[in-house]
């Protein structure tokens, strides 16, 4: 029977102010410490997502790999209001993370990114490469600006009336132009946030030198993937993805990647286990970055 593994909550310093984060240290002790730092959703996808990445989070504890499950500022438990998050203040909270890490004695030092996560995460890596041993990616989005479109269309959904009748994505953009904060599912946006994320895209960002990434898309249920290995050559990603994917590996990039059958359930308030998910990941991660290779210490 599998040890039940309980996260530790934390605190940790940031320079915005404190971050919370879970904790779930590595079951089977190895010669190299290392480490995953989950890098959250945005928004209201972060909560809707807890459950699944807890579960990734315990699965990777069993096999030796710890992770850190971080709040960014003004997000879950972290101090600090949503308002006065932003782009570069979650760089600055990722290298809290990273250096704490550091600190605790920890070599090997990756980070996990879900959604606008992942387009977080990347950027950070592209800056800071040498500190990073390589890049997992749940889902990610391409394009700032997209996002921020897809966030702004729950306002239109939820059919909220400005000014000048019902708000469409482009009357919310011309508010956020004018410097005018905005609520939208119970989140107060700022301008300068919306500003940083629409000019951040993979494409815009260009390379990184972190050359061991892997990358899972979920898919519909329609179309049955089960018996698909976990890396192969011809998986294809969503047509954009595929773009990018083909271009790092003509860099020499290590990158595998994988499509997983399920629904989207940081959108979700239904929770779904996900398993197919969660062994993929696994099998995927171990691939391209060879983490479970550690041996475990002498007289164990």
């Amino acid at each position: 029977m599998s040890k039940i593994i309980a996260p530790h909550p934390l605190f940790l310093p940031g320079s915005s102010g404190q971050l919370f984060a879970l904790h779930l240290p590595p079951v089977v002790p190895t010669s190299c410490r290392q480490y995953l730092i989950h890098i959250p959703a945005f928004a209201e996808e972060m909560n809707r997502a807890r459950h699944v990445v807890a579960l990734q989070a315990r699965a990777f504890a069993q096999q030796g790999v710890g992770v850190l499950i971080l709040d960014l500022f003004g997000t879950g438990d972290s101090a600090g209001d949503f308002k006065d998050a932003t782009w570069s203040a979650w760089k600055d909270d990722v290298a809290s993370a990273v250096m704490w890490l550091r600190q605790e004695g920890v070599e090997r030092i990756s980070l996990w990114g879900l959604r606008l996560g992942c387009l977080l995460a990347f950027d950070f890596a592209r800056q800071r490469a040498k500190e990073l041993e390589g890049l997992l990616f749940w889902q990610p989005v391409l394009d700032g600006r997209l996002a921020i479109d897809q966030f702004l269309r729950l306002q239109v959904a939820a059919g909220a009336i400005g000014r000048g009748g019902k708000e469409t994505v482009q009357s919310l953009r011309l508010r956020l132009a004018a410097e005018e904060p905005l609520e939208i599912g119970g989140y107060e946006i700022s301008p300068l946030l919306v500003h940083e994320i629409d000019h951040c895209s993979f494409l815009l960002l260009g390379m990184t030198e972190v050359n061991r990434v892997a990358w899972l898309e979920i898919r519909g249920v329609a179309k049955p993937i089960a018996d698909l290995p976990v890396i192969e050559r011809d998986v294809q990603l969503f047509p954009a993805s595929q773009a990018i994917a083909d271009d790092w590996r003509l860099s020499g990039c290590n990158l595998g990647i994988a499509q997983v059958s399920g629904s989207s359930f940081w959108q979700s308030r239904i929770t779904e286990p996900m398993p197919e998910l969660l062994s993929k990941t696994l099998g995927l991660w171990s691939s391209v970055s060879s983490p479970f290779q550690c041996s475990q210490p002498e007289g164990d």
